[in-house]
């Protein structure tokens, strides 16, 4: 439980500091991404551990990273959508009585999004909400599932080419005959190009 509650100030404090850091730096000028179209971007995105059971069996999923590259399209001056695909790899424990089994998943998903900018502003604070599915592959098992996620950060157009985005995402997934949903979360880093 302390590592659950641990958890939660960590979010709650980088919540607090994304949105102070981009509502003060963000600039009083504004500025339109309407009419510049389409970005392609690479992306690094955190994933923290989770845990779930099933079938007598209890499943322990550990932090890892993956990478992956992605598309958009800016609709309006606040509305961006966007796809991404992403591959990884992640550990986990499966423990039933005192067996236990290590092994890794490969981890291959694919997310489709809409990014929300709440100001006109080279830099603007964002929320994203989406979503798209993992595929979880090791030597004997192979699963795909629909996740969902959802966000909060800051995008920062550094001209009118390139964009950074930063953010804290959360994606809720769950594999079959598991009795609870997992969630990982983490520090998603976008670097794009837009033309």
């Amino acid at each position: 439980m302390k590592k659950a509650d641990n958890r939660i100030f960590s979010l709650n404090a980088i919540f607090c500091l994304i949105f102070l850091i981009t509502i003060n730096i963000c600039m009083a000028k504004d500025f339109s991404r309407e009419g510049k179209g389409y970005e392609l971007y690479v992306l690094g995105q955190g994933m923290s551990g989770d845990e779930t059971t099933g079938l007598g069996i209890s499943l322990e999923f550990y932090d890892t990273i993956v990478a992956g590259l992605g598309g958009g399209y800016n609709i309006t001056d606040h509305f961006n959508l966007n796809m991404d695909v992403f591959y990884g790899f992640m550990d986990w424990t499966a423990t039933s009585g005192d067996i236990s089994i290590d092994d890794n998943f490969k981890l291959m998903g694919m997310d489709i999004n809409v990014d929300f900018n709440v100001l006109k502003h080279q830099i603007t604070p964002l929320v994203t909400a989406g979503f798209g599915f993992i595929n979880f592959s090791s030597d004997d098992i192979e699963e795909v599932t629909i996740s969902f996620n959802t966000g909060v950060g800051f995008r920062w157009d550094i001209t009118d080419l390139f964009l950074v985005k930063g953010m804290y995402r959360f994606t809720w997934t769950k594999l079959e005959d598991t009795n609870t949903a997992l969630l990982f979360s983490g520090l998603n880093v976008t670097l794009g190009y837009i033309w």
